[in-house]
This record gives C-alpha cells, sequence and structure tokens, in this order.
C-alpha cells in the first residue's frame, strides 16, 4: 500500500464525506450528498460509506463533530479541547474541509510553531477584528489573537483581502499600533509587522 493511502490521503471520496459534513446528515443523506457532489463518480453503499469513516479514523483524522460551542464563536474552554485533540494527531499535514467558521484552528495549529514566521493570509477578510468577550476567539477574531498571544508571529501578510475592510484596517491604524503593530498597504495585499 502507498505510503499515502496508509496515513489517509485525501482521496475524492473522503474530500466529499467530509464536506457533506457541513451540515447533520444521516447515512442515506451523505450518500446522496456524496453522488450529487461528484456528478455520479463517486458512489458508496451502506457498507463502503461506514468503512470509510472507520477507516479515517483508524487513520488519525480527528472528529471534532461532537464538540459544542464552536461554530464561529468558540468559547476559550472548547478551544482547549480541541487543542487536546490535535495534540493526538499522528500526522503533521492538516486540511480543513467546509467553510470559514472555523478558522480559529488555525491560531492552535501556529501557536506550535517554534521559531520565528510569518502567516500569509489569503482571504477576502481580515479575521482581526475585537473578539466580543475575552472568553471568546472566533473566524473573525483569530488573526488579532494570535498578534497578541504568538511571540513567534513576527508578520503577517493577507492576501486578497476586500477594499472595504483594508481601508476600514487603515482608517483605525493608530487602535492596532497600540498592540505593537504597523502597516502598509498595496492594493490588495496588506502587510502587518509587528514592533
Amino acid at each position: 500500500m502507498p505510503e499515502s493511502s496508509e496515513r489517509g490521503a485525501l482521496t475524492e471520496g473522503v474530500y466529499y464525506i467530509l464536506l457533506s459534513l457541513q451540515k447533520p446528515l444521516h447515512g442515506y443523506g451523505i450518500i446522496q450528498f456524496v453522488k450529487e457532489m461528484s456528478n455520479h463518480r463517486v458512489v458508496f453503499g451502506p457498507g463502503t460509506l461506514y468503512g470509510a469513516i472507520n477507516t479515517m479514523l483508524a487513520r488519525g483524522w480527528i472528529d471534532c463533530s461532537d464538540v459544542m460551542g464552536a461554530n464561529r464563536y468558540c468559547e476559550l474552554q472548547t478551544l482547549i479541547e480541541i487543542k487536546k485533540r490535535l495534540s493526538k494527531r499522528k500526522n503533521r499535514g492538516i486540511a480543513f474541509i467546509g467553510n470559514g467558521n472555523y478558522h480559529y484552528v488555525t491560531y492552535l495549529l501556529l501557536s506550535e510553531i517554534q521559531s520565528p514566521f510569518t502567516l500569509v493570509l489569503f482571504d477576502h477578510h481580515t479575521d482581526m477584528m475585537a473578539s466580543p468577550s475575552t472568553s471568546l476567539i472566533s473566524c473573525g477574531s483569530w488573526v488579532l489573537h494570535a498578534i497578541k498571544r504568538l511571540p513567534m508571529l513576527k508578520k503577517v501578510v493577507m492576501i486578497g483581502v476586500r477594499e472595504d475592510l483594508g481601508k476600514a484596517i487603515i482608517a483605525n491604524q493608530h487602535i492596532l499600533e497600540t498592540v505593537g503593530i504597523s502597516m502598509s498597504k498595496t492594493s490588495q495585499l496588506v502587510n502587518y509587522k509587528f514592533k
């Protein structure tokens, strides 16, 4: 068996199974979703679907579907639980499947980096909003959270930021400077450097 298969490579079938999990579906719903999304190229029967899911878990895929209080806004206690689960992963490679409601998991992965680094973020949003509460991190606040708490994060380069969001940050640059962030903007590239 090739090494990538042993580690649980992201095959087309696995991709569609994971994509289907964005909303609650039972087995038959997943089978139908996969068939439709793949234009009938990938067809699972009940036995093969559950076998594929069990194989993913056996190969080290991490299931966080039972974690409550994590959609868009994540309570810090919940973030600790997600970090515990991530610490048990067998491989360092990771793929996020689905919408951006869980971008803050990137913060956990960045916190593992032990040498100075630059984050290059491809997104239409800056994800630098202030969190509505000190006990929450969100898909819209994780970058600011990382800037404030990760000493190895030295620079953030954002590519593709919506123009209106970039302008809002420029208008509020004095706020960013209070936490040691200076900023330059060129077209759709926003470049943050920390003092």
